[in-house]
């Protein structure tokens, strides 16, 4: 029996109660395949695959039957695609498509993943269908292959110790040179890392400025964010402060962590920008307050550097060494541990804290003496 085995069975009378966070969380699948169906957008399949593949890796929950009905439908789901023979996996966006079945009992919110392996796996059906009871949009097992190739390359990608198969970063890069012709900012980006870092293919970081600048093109902050980088150290271009500022300053108003610290630092340093120290320790202090707290982010520690290093030296604020040191601790601690895990970044930053916490060592054995 291929059931589908998810997290918790689901009542029309408990519908209500439900955390409305499922239904809000598939809002980006509902877009994309309603996006596609529709001809609103010509990203068509490529898109949805995206989505998707963002949605396994986020741990997003979708709802489906919870089981099959041997009894009536000789193996096949119950509840099918009302495309011709019933026997893809349907999987539900929102809450009306469900009231409108009758569904009591019947239906599961779980992962997304899990659902996704069974209509690949399952031998007695052909893959899901999403939207069944609206215009159906059906992912057959070929398809759904290819998405866990990508799905498999994240996850991978997203712990920085894990080394890339060649064999998966070959077909993975297939998919997203198909998106990136479509100018899907996440592929554009992925590429962007990926020859930026060398993972899963050579350093190149020519290709990589190249992804970066046409994601940054389609308003994408991160990609703003990347791209400054490019400019303003001069890998894969020309150093160019006045253009790593504006993008910059485009991506921190858009809340880009990184950004908020390297848009501190034109004012810090005085590069394209008369240097202002105060300026730079209010957009530092302003980093602090909207930066979470989360070993995963790699503009927090950073953040915590800039701002000991502007207490030890008065930049913009009045000295306070106490404090100083107290950030180097908790930036230091921070460097280390995304360091253990792999963080591309964490070495230099850690060194560069442990710098400043000798300096600051120092100007405590001087001032005892």
């Amino acid at each position: 029996m291929c059931a589908v085995f998810l997290t918790k069975k689901v009542g029309i009378d408990e519908m209500e109660n439900m955390d409305i966070n499922v239904y809000e969380k598939n809002d980006c699948i509902k877009w994309a395949v309603e996006d596609t169906i529709k001809g609103h957008s010509p990203i068509s399949k490529a898109h949805v695959m995206s989505v998707l593949t963002h949605c396994m890796a986020a741990g997003y929950e979708v709802l489906a039957p919870l089981v099959e009905n041997d009894s009536r439908n000789s193996g096949q789901f119950e509840y099918g695609t009302l495309v011709n023979d019933k026997d893809y996996i349907p999987i539900f966006t929102d809450r009306e498509q469900i009231d409108e079945t009758r569904l009591a009992g019947q239906v599961a919110h779980g992962p997304l993943s899990v659902v996704l392996e069974y209509g690949l796996t399952c031998n007695k059906v052909k893959g899901v269908v999403i939207n069944p009871f609206g215009q159906p949009y059906v992912i057959g097992k070929e398809e759904l292959q290819h998405l866990f190739y990508l799905y498999s390359f994240e996850v991978l990608w997203g712990d920085e110790t894990n080394e890339v198969p060649p064999e998966l970063s070959e077909k993975v890069l297939g998919y997203l040179h198909t998106l990136a012709e479509l100018k899907i900012a996440d592929a554009l980006i992925a590429l962007g890392a990926m020859y930026y870092e060398g993972r899963g293919v050579e350093q190149d970081y020519e290709k990589a400025a190249k992804y970066y600048k046409e994601a940054a093109d389609t308003g994408n902050s991160q990609a703003m964010s990347n791209y400054g980088y490019n400019c303003y150290y001069g890998n894969g271009v020309e150093v160019d402060y006045e253009k790593a500022y504006q993008y910059f300053a485009y991506a921190a108003v858009l809340g880009e962590y990184d950004a908020i610290n390297k848009f501190g630092d034109f004012y810090r340093d005085g590069k394209y920008v008369e240097e202002n120290k105060t300026l730079a320790f209010k957009i530092y202090r302003h980093g602090i307050d909207v930066i979470p707290r989360d070993v995963k982010v790699d503009a927090y520690p950073v953040n915590l550097s800039r701002l000991a290093d502007c207490l030890m030296h008065g930049y913009g604020c009045d000295i306070d060494y106490g404090i100083a040191r107290n950030l180097l601790r908790e930036a230091i601690m921070v460097f280390e541990q995304q360091k253990a895990n792999g963080r591309f970044y964490a070495d230099s930053g850690l060194k560069r804290a442990r710098g400043l916490m000798e300096e600051l060592d120092k100007i405590d054995t001087e001032g005892t003496r």
